[in-house]
């Protein structure tokens, strides 16, 4: 019986431990392009994200009120949304190079440098964005920490090297893989119950 609800408490934490760890899926088009990814951990909730080229009142619901149109409100949100990004999805991972070949995103075309903005609120005049510099040259180039304050219309094609990061919280759906542990944990203690009876 000991051992039994001590496999039950074994898949319980099995289940807890793998829905913590969500690994980010990449979105690719057909022509090797990273257009965004799903379910990024940012400080330990789930969002997703899209690579936008245009302008902010295009991208982000009129660009007008950052509660209502950012992910982020404060500039130290943004540099954890930013560090996760450099951190899980600007990587190179067997074919994909979306670390050392920065014209491989979404809005960005210069073979140096990709500047991924993410807006956190507005000033009199501007935006202020947290940037994301991911170089083409090595990880520890690339920042997450650095501001700038853009005029809110600012179309990122401008100069090739910028892109909007425009962040969604993620639906919570659950993996196969935690329906599975789960299930079996119900089905131990299913058994467990009709031994204890017997």
């Amino acid at each position: 019986m000991r051992k039994l609800q001590s496999f039950i408490i074994a898949a319980f934490m099995c289940v807890v431990a793998s829905s913590a760890q969500a690994v980010p899926t990449l979105l690719i088009d057909g022509g090797g392009q990273l257009i965004g990814a799903d379910r990024v951990d940012v400080g330990g909730s789930l969002y997703d994200v899209r690579f936008g080229n245009g302008s902010c009142t295009g991208l982000f619901s009129g660009c007008n009120n950052a509660v209502d149109d950012f992910a982020f409100q404060t500039q130290a949100e943004g540099i954890v949304a930013a560090q996760a990004l450099l951190d899980q999805v600007f990587i190179d991972n067997g074919s994909n190079l979306f670390d050392t070949e920065p014209e491989t995103i979404l809005g960005c075309s210069s073979v140096s440098t990709c500047q991924a903005l993410i807006p956190v609120t507005l000033l009199t005049g501007g935006l202020l964005s947290n940037v994301i510099t991911n170089n083409n040259n090595s990880i520890a180039g690339d920042t997450a920490s650095s501001t700038l304050t853009l005029q809110r219309a600012l179309s990122t094609a401008s100069n090739g090297s910028r892109t909007y990061a425009v962040f969604t919280a993620s639906a919570s759906v659950p993996e196969p893989s935690v329906i599975a542990l789960f299930s079996v944990g119900l089905l131990g203690t299913f058994i467990a119950g009709r031994r204890f009876r017997t």
